[in-house]
């Protein structure tokens, strides 16, 4: 199972990445959600329980932040999906660890509610040190070296599509 994770693992790795050289937010978007449900089991093979919670649930802001872009009740929703991801982390608690992708969750609901992908990617500059060390204790080589590429990516995004003109 190990083996399986890593291997699902470092197919998350390459949609995620990829995701964010998009321009638009629906594309953006869906290639997330792809990219979720692949964590999703990533995680649960290598038997790190808050993480598949985390990524299994944000499934769904991801949905919504796309179905509802711009309107009033995306707020709600937001809000409706940060008590979800807080409540996932009291049950999944194990260790101090167990809040990382939690708090890295909560914060990628706020970006993936922007309407601008700027923002989305500025954000994901915040987010991904959460995730970077929950994947080194968790052993998720992929997901380690997915952070980094994240990082990597949405900085030449922010660079070939963000600057002024």
């Amino acid at each position: 199972m190990i083996i399986a994770g890593q291997i699902l693992g470092f197919i998350y790795l390459i949609i995620f990445v990829i995701s964010f050289q998009f321009k638009k937010l629906e594309t953006l978007m869906k290639i997330r959600i792809v990219s979720k449900i692949i964590a999703t089991l990533h995680y649960l093979f290598l038997s790190a329980y808050s993480g598949a919670v985390s990524q299994f649930i944000s499934i769904f802001p991801n949905y919504f932040s796309y179905k509802y872009q711009g309107q009033k009740k995306n707020k709600i929703i937001a809000f409706l999906f940060i008590i979800i991801f807080f409540i996932s982390g009291i049950i999944t608690y194990q260790n101090i660890y167990d809040t990382l992708p939690i708090i890295g969750s909560i914060l990628t609901v706020i970006a993936i509610f922007q309407t601008n992908t700027k923002y989305v990617r500025a954000f994901q500059l915040i987010i991904s040190p959460f995730f970077l060390v929950y994947n080194i204790v968790s052993h998720s080589y992929a997901g380690i070296i997915m952070e980094i590429l994240v990082v990597i990516s949405c900085l030449i995004g922010m660079v070939r599509l963000d600057k002024s003109k």
